[in-house]
């Protein structure tokens, strides 16, 4: 079969779908921006630890809210975003069933704030481990990120 023959059977073939793409209104702009994940780091735990707290700081450049839905952490039961509050002077963690990042906010996660929360480890982890962190924003495409096993909060 030559070239010519194939072109015109593949343009009869395609003009349905060319008449309507150019029937179709223009395409609302995709929104700009993201959330920039920084100083990642999990709290070393003891040797029996049952859980480890997680912190980062997320920036928003985006020019709408991202909404952190979930997030995951293979060697993990559960892991959970919860904030600190204050409840008759006592400090109380809340869980969180997602964490809001409006457009232009930095969020540092502490343990006076928001912090990520891994229940349940299967393996025993030590300062200089990396833990492989998966948070997932509504609508977006999940982000991964090595979380390292610290003593403390990275400078």
């Amino acid at each position: 079969m030559n070239f010519s023959l194939l072109l015109s059977i593949l343009v009869i073939f395609l003009q349905p779908f060319l008449l309507l793409a150019e029937e179709s209104p223009t395409p609302k702009p995709a929104a700009s921006g993201s959330v920039v994940i920084e100083h990642a780091w999990v709290e070393a735990g003891g040797e029996d630890a049952i859980m480890l707290s997680g912190f980062a700081t997320l920036k928003s450049d985006a020019s709408e809210q991202w909404v952190l839905k979930q997030v995951t952490a293979r060697y993990f039961r559960v892991t959970m975003i919860h904030r600190t509050v204050l409840q008759e002077g006592e400090p109380r963690m809340v869980l969180q069933s997602s964490l809001n990042v409006r457009p232009g906010e930095i969020i540092k996660m502490n343990k006076q704030g928001y912090h990520l929360m891994f229940v349940g480890p299967r393996k025993k982890f030590k300062v200089g481990d990396k833990i492989r962190v998966v948070m997932q924003f509504e609508n977006h495409a999940a982000v991964n990120i090595n979380f390292p096993v610290l003593k403390k909060a990275p400078e």
